[in-house]
Protein backbone atom coordinates (compact mmCIF):
# COMPACT_ATOMS: atom_id res chain seq x y z
CA UNK A 1 0.00 0.00 0.00
CA UNK A 2 1.27 3.25 -0.91
CA UNK A 3 2.23 6.26 1.50
CA UNK A 4 -0.60 8.46 2.26
CA UNK A 5 0.80 12.34 2.06
CA UNK A 6 0.38 14.39 4.81
CA UNK A 7 -2.92 16.34 5.62
CA UNK A 8 -5.41 13.32 4.17
CA UNK A 9 -6.91 10.22 5.47
CA UNK A 10 -8.50 7.06 2.98
CA UNK A 11 -9.85 4.17 3.28
CA UNK A 12 -9.03 1.51 0.13
CA UNK A 13 -11.34 -1.16 -1.65
CA UNK A 14 -10.39 -3.06 -4.53
CA UNK A 15 -12.93 -4.01 -7.09
CA UNK A 16 -13.42 -7.59 -8.19
CA UNK A 17 -13.05 -7.16 -12.10
CA UNK A 18 -11.07 -4.67 -13.03
CA UNK A 19 -7.36 -4.79 -12.52
CA UNK A 20 -6.34 -1.57 -10.25
CA UNK A 21 -2.64 -0.56 -8.86
CA UNK A 22 -3.33 0.37 -5.41
CA UNK A 23 -0.18 2.79 -5.33
CA UNK A 24 -1.00 3.99 -9.08
CA UNK A 25 -4.07 5.32 -7.89
CA UNK A 26 -3.59 6.46 -4.86
CA UNK A 27 -0.61 8.48 -6.50
CA UNK A 28 -3.30 9.79 -9.25
CA UNK A 29 -6.11 10.99 -7.22
CA UNK A 30 -2.96 12.63 -4.66
CA UNK A 31 -2.05 14.45 -7.95
CA UNK A 32 -5.51 15.72 -8.98
CA UNK A 33 -6.88 16.74 -5.64
CA UNK A 34 -3.02 18.82 -5.20
CA UNK A 35 -3.63 20.23 -8.98
CA UNK A 36 -7.71 20.62 -8.65
CA UNK A 37 -6.95 25.04 -8.70
CA UNK A 38 -5.71 24.47 -11.51
CA UNK A 39 -7.99 22.31 -13.59
CA UNK A 40 -10.30 23.42 -15.81
CA UNK A 41 -14.44 22.37 -15.82
CA UNK A 42 -15.55 21.73 -19.42
CA UNK A 43 -18.96 21.45 -20.51
CA UNK A 44 -17.93 19.23 -23.21
CA UNK A 45 -16.84 15.53 -23.16
CA UNK A 46 -13.31 15.48 -22.86
CA UNK A 47 -10.83 13.65 -25.26
CA UNK A 48 -7.79 13.49 -27.27
CA UNK A 49 -6.17 12.23 -30.33
CA UNK A 50 -5.67 8.99 -29.17
CA UNK A 51 -9.62 9.10 -28.36
CA UNK A 52 -11.21 10.74 -31.88
CA UNK A 53 -8.72 8.56 -34.29
CA UNK A 54 -11.07 5.39 -33.33
CA UNK A 55 -14.61 4.36 -33.64
CA UNK A 56 -16.99 3.41 -31.26
CA UNK A 57 -16.90 -0.28 -30.29
CA UNK A 58 -20.23 -1.23 -32.88
CA UNK A 59 -21.97 -3.77 -30.99
CA UNK A 60 -24.25 -4.03 -27.81
CA UNK A 61 -23.77 -1.97 -24.25
CA UNK A 62 -24.01 -3.13 -21.24
CA UNK A 63 -25.33 -1.22 -17.50
CA UNK A 64 -22.29 -0.84 -15.24
CA UNK A 65 -22.44 0.08 -11.32
CA UNK A 66 -19.11 1.21 -9.53
CA UNK A 67 -18.29 0.75 -5.94
CA UNK A 68 -15.84 2.80 -4.83
CA UNK A 69 -12.11 2.13 -4.96
CA UNK A 70 -11.08 4.64 -2.29
CA UNK A 71 -12.69 7.38 0.38
CA UNK A 72 -10.08 9.89 0.70
CA UNK A 73 -11.08 12.66 3.86
CA UNK A 74 -9.36 16.12 4.39
CA UNK A 75 -7.91 17.60 6.71
CA UNK A 76 -6.24 14.60 8.60
CA UNK A 77 -7.92 12.98 11.70
CA UNK A 78 -11.56 14.11 10.81
CA UNK A 79 -12.32 10.01 9.15
CA UNK A 80 -14.16 8.69 12.11
CA UNK A 81 -15.86 5.59 9.97
CA UNK A 82 -16.44 4.45 6.12
CA UNK A 83 -17.33 1.31 4.34
CA UNK A 84 -17.08 0.87 0.43
CA UNK A 85 -17.86 -3.19 0.38
CA UNK A 86 -21.25 -2.68 -0.27
CA UNK A 87 -24.29 0.16 -2.00
CA UNK A 88 -24.56 2.34 -0.52
CA UNK A 89 -20.85 3.67 0.11
CA UNK A 90 -20.53 5.52 3.30
CA UNK A 91 -18.21 8.08 5.05
CA UNK A 92 -18.60 9.53 8.54
CA UNK A 93 -16.17 12.52 9.86
CA UNK A 94 -16.15 15.11 12.82
CA UNK A 95 -13.92 18.28 12.82
CA UNK A 96 -13.66 21.02 15.19
CA UNK A 97 -12.24 23.83 14.13
CA UNK A 98 -10.79 27.06 16.05
CA UNK A 99 -8.14 28.80 14.43
CA UNK A 100 -8.29 32.11 12.26
CA UNK A 101 -8.34 30.77 8.78
CA UNK A 102 -9.76 31.93 5.24
CA UNK A 103 -11.41 30.09 2.94
CA UNK A 104 -9.87 26.73 4.17
CA UNK A 105 -11.98 23.34 2.75
CA UNK A 106 -13.08 19.97 4.55
CA UNK A 107 -14.06 17.32 2.26
CA UNK A 108 -14.71 13.48 2.05
CA UNK A 109 -14.56 11.80 -1.59
CA UNK A 110 -15.63 8.74 -3.07
CA UNK A 111 -13.11 7.82 -6.24
CA UNK A 112 -14.76 5.11 -8.56
CA UNK A 113 -12.03 3.58 -10.89
CA UNK A 114 -13.06 2.25 -14.82
CA UNK A 115 -10.64 1.16 -17.22
CA UNK A 116 -11.74 0.72 -20.84
CA UNK A 117 -11.07 -3.21 -20.89
CA UNK A 118 -10.50 -2.76 -25.11
CA UNK A 119 -7.33 -2.23 -27.01
CA UNK A 120 -9.05 -1.50 -30.27
CA UNK A 121 -12.20 0.76 -29.47
CA UNK A 122 -13.58 3.70 -27.84
CA UNK A 123 -15.96 3.39 -24.87
CA UNK A 124 -18.69 5.86 -24.32
CA UNK A 125 -19.92 5.73 -21.31
CA UNK A 126 -23.71 7.57 -21.04
CA UNK A 127 -25.17 9.19 -18.79
CA UNK A 128 -23.14 8.88 -15.76
CA UNK A 129 -25.47 9.30 -12.47
CA UNK A 130 -24.59 9.09 -8.72
CA UNK A 131 -27.09 9.66 -5.90
CA UNK A 132 -25.89 11.14 -2.81
CA UNK A 133 -27.34 11.44 0.80
CA UNK A 134 -25.90 13.73 3.04
CA UNK A 135 -26.98 13.96 6.61
CA UNK A 136 -25.20 15.75 9.72
CA UNK A 137 -25.01 19.26 11.23
CA UNK A 138 -22.26 22.14 10.33
CA UNK A 139 -22.31 25.06 13.06
CA UNK A 140 -20.78 28.22 12.83
CA UNK A 141 -20.08 30.02 16.62
CA UNK A 142 -18.92 33.39 16.62
CA UNK A 143 -18.00 34.37 20.02
CA UNK A 144 -18.48 37.76 22.11
CA UNK A 145 -15.89 40.23 21.46
CA UNK A 146 -14.78 42.66 24.63
CA UNK A 147 -13.84 45.53 22.30
CA UNK A 148 -15.41 46.84 18.95
CA UNK A 149 -14.64 44.05 17.10
CA UNK A 150 -17.31 41.77 15.11
CA UNK A 151 -16.21 37.82 15.20
CA UNK A 152 -17.00 36.23 12.43
CA UNK A 153 -17.83 32.42 11.21
CA UNK A 154 -18.95 31.35 8.02
CA UNK A 155 -19.22 28.04 5.64
CA UNK A 156 -20.61 26.89 2.70
CA UNK A 157 -21.65 23.33 2.23
CA UNK A 158 -21.48 21.94 -1.59
CA UNK A 159 -21.42 18.53 -3.45
CA UNK A 160 -20.12 17.81 -6.46
CA UNK A 161 -19.75 14.61 -8.91
CA UNK A 162 -17.13 14.55 -11.53
CA UNK A 163 -14.86 12.66 -13.78
CA UNK A 164 -11.27 13.22 -14.88
CA UNK A 165 -10.11 11.94 -17.98
CA UNK A 166 -7.60 11.10 -19.53
CA UNK A 167 -6.69 10.43 -15.49
CA UNK A 168 -3.46 9.72 -16.64
CA UNK A 169 -2.64 13.22 -17.03
CA UNK A 170 -3.48 15.73 -14.46
CA UNK A 171 -1.79 18.27 -15.72
CA UNK A 172 -3.85 18.37 -19.08
CA UNK A 173 -7.08 17.14 -18.08
CA UNK A 174 -10.19 18.89 -17.90
CA UNK A 175 -13.01 17.68 -15.70
CA UNK A 176 -17.16 17.33 -16.35
CA UNK A 177 -18.99 18.41 -13.00
CA UNK A 178 -21.99 18.53 -12.02
CA UNK A 179 -22.87 20.29 -8.09
CA UNK A 180 -25.24 20.40 -5.07
CA UNK A 181 -25.70 23.01 -3.06
CA UNK A 182 -26.53 21.81 0.37
CA UNK A 183 -26.61 24.91 2.49
CA UNK A 184 -24.25 28.20 3.85
CA UNK A 185 -24.15 30.26 6.48
CA UNK A 186 -22.42 32.91 8.63
CA UNK A 187 -22.50 34.11 12.28
CA UNK A 188 -21.38 37.14 13.60
CA UNK A 189 -20.58 37.98 17.52
CA UNK A 190 -20.40 41.82 18.35
CA UNK A 191 -19.95 43.38 21.90
CA UNK A 192 -20.78 41.43 24.80
CA UNK A 193 -22.63 39.22 21.98
CA UNK A 194 -22.65 35.45 20.73
CA UNK A 195 -23.91 34.24 17.44
CA UNK A 196 -24.46 31.07 16.03
CA UNK A 197 -25.63 29.42 12.79
CA UNK A 198 -26.22 25.62 12.55
CA UNK A 199 -27.81 24.29 9.23
CA UNK A 200 -28.95 20.73 9.85
CA UNK A 201 -28.28 18.53 6.51
CA UNK A 202 -30.71 16.41 5.59
CA UNK A 203 -30.51 15.38 2.07
CA UNK A 204 -31.63 11.98 0.82
CA UNK A 205 -31.65 10.31 -2.31
CA UNK A 206 -30.35 13.22 -4.32
CA UNK A 207 -29.54 12.28 -8.02
CA UNK A 208 -26.31 13.93 -9.88
CA UNK A 209 -25.94 13.56 -13.38
CA UNK A 210 -22.84 14.62 -15.49
CA UNK A 211 -24.07 16.72 -18.18
CA UNK A 212 -22.55 15.23 -21.57
CA UNK A 213 -20.92 11.50 -22.67
CA UNK A 214 -17.25 10.63 -21.63
CA UNK A 215 -15.39 9.07 -24.18
CA UNK A 216 -11.91 6.76 -22.98
CA UNK A 217 -10.06 6.15 -25.33
CA UNK A 218 -8.56 2.54 -25.82
CA UNK A 219 -6.89 0.97 -22.62
CA UNK A 220 -7.31 4.11 -20.48
CA UNK A 221 -9.43 4.71 -17.89
CA UNK A 222 -11.69 7.68 -15.98
CA UNK A 223 -11.51 8.56 -12.73
CA UNK A 224 -14.93 9.55 -11.10
CA UNK A 225 -15.01 11.45 -7.88
CA UNK A 226 -18.26 12.28 -5.43
CA UNK A 227 -17.22 14.62 -2.91
CA UNK A 228 -18.99 16.51 -0.03
CA UNK A 229 -16.88 19.72 0.29
CA UNK A 230 -17.34 22.27 2.96
CA UNK A 231 -15.03 25.80 2.39
CA UNK A 232 -15.24 27.87 6.07
CA UNK A 233 -13.63 30.87 7.14
CA UNK A 234 -13.06 31.82 11.06
CA UNK A 235 -12.10 35.21 11.92
CA UNK A 236 -11.06 36.07 15.80
CA UNK A 237 -12.59 33.98 18.59
CA UNK A 238 -14.74 31.39 16.52
CA UNK A 239 -15.10 28.19 15.63
CA UNK A 240 -16.24 26.13 13.11
CA UNK A 241 -18.09 22.67 14.12
CA UNK A 242 -18.64 19.45 11.51
CA UNK A 243 -20.62 16.86 12.58
CA UNK A 244 -21.15 14.01 10.41
CA UNK A 245 -20.28 10.97 12.77
CA UNK A 246 -21.97 11.39 16.28
CA UNK A 247 -26.05 10.21 15.66
CA UNK A 248 -26.35 6.91 14.46
CA UNK A 249 -27.39 8.20 10.95
CA UNK A 250 -24.96 10.98 9.98
CA UNK A 251 -22.69 10.31 7.60
CA UNK A 252 -22.21 11.07 3.42
CA UNK A 253 -23.81 8.51 1.48
CA UNK A 254 -23.21 7.78 -2.00
CA UNK A 255 -24.89 4.65 -4.51
CA UNK A 256 -21.98 4.37 -6.40
CA UNK A 257 -21.57 5.43 -10.17
CA UNK A 258 -23.82 4.43 -12.48
CA UNK A 259 -23.68 4.80 -16.66
CA UNK A 260 -24.60 3.45 -19.85
CA UNK A 261 -21.50 1.60 -21.29
CA UNK A 262 -21.34 0.96 -25.62
CA UNK A 263 -18.26 -1.62 -24.42
CA UNK A 264 -18.97 -4.10 -21.89
CA UNK A 265 -16.16 -5.68 -19.59
CA UNK A 266 -15.44 -8.75 -21.74
CA UNK A 267 -15.85 -6.96 -25.03
CA UNK A 268 -18.53 -9.34 -26.16
CA UNK A 269 -22.05 -8.27 -27.31
CA UNK A 270 -24.85 -9.26 -25.45
CA UNK A 271 -23.85 -9.78 -22.40
CA UNK A 272 -25.42 -9.20 -19.16
CA UNK A 273 -25.47 -5.88 -17.14
CA UNK A 274 -22.26 -5.64 -14.26
CA UNK A 275 -22.15 -4.33 -11.29
CA UNK A 276 -18.47 -4.10 -9.51
CA UNK A 277 -18.20 -4.12 -5.87
CA UNK A 278 -15.30 -3.83 -3.59
CA UNK A 279 -13.92 -5.29 0.09
CA UNK A 280 -12.62 -2.02 1.93
CA UNK A 281 -9.93 -2.16 4.50
CA UNK A 282 -8.98 0.76 6.61
CA UNK A 283 -5.50 2.58 4.62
Amino acid sequence: MGTIPSGLSKTVGKTNSTSVDEDQLTALIFAIRSQKSRLTASSVAPSGPQATQRSPHPEASAIVQLSANQVWTTPNGMLTGSTIDSFPNWVKFYLSESNNVDNALADAAFYYYLKNPSPDYVTVLSPATTSITVSGTVLAQANQSPIYHYNNASYDVKAYFRVYSPASAPDGISYLEADYEVGSKEAEGGIFTDDNKKLNCDVSGQSLSLPANIEVAPDAYALFEVILQVQYSIDNTSDIVLDFSSVGDYGFGCTGVTFDILTNNHGVAGAEPTSIKGTATRG
